[in-house]
């Protein structure tokens, strides 16, 4: 039977901690470290480092985001999607990474 790349078929895979060195390089990508002794907002501070790295190597970048009010909780979710590793990963046919990230939180006045 042949697989994905053989039949250019689109496909969505997640990645395990167990694959250490990749998973380690999707961390440092959409989480960079603040420099040690540092007054910045950690949040701002991790963006511009992250929009720095596409504009540098000329890598796209999209983030998309939606929220949900539902059963007294605020919901959001967010998908953030790169193509920097590509030359960097040994993976056949990588397009882009991407980063999911979902926070809920309790809503003072249920929905």
């Amino acid at each position: 039977m042949p697989n994905a790349c053989e039949k250019k078929a689109d496909y969505v895979l997640p990645l395990k901690a167990n694959q250490k060195r990749t998973y380690q390089d999707l961390q440092h990508l959409f989480e960079p470290q603040l420099p040690p002794n540092t007054d910045v907002d950690p949040q701002a501070y991790q963006a511009r480092i992250f929009e720095t790295l596409h504009h540098e190597a000329e890598a796209h970048t999209d983030t998309a985001s939606t929220l949900e009010k539902a059963h007294g909780y605020i919901t959001t979710r967010t998908l953030t999607t790169s193509t920097l590793l590509n030359e960097h990963l040994t993976w056949p046919g990588l397009a882009q990474v991407y980063e999911y990230r979902r926070s809920e939180n309790h809503s003072k006045n249920r929905i």
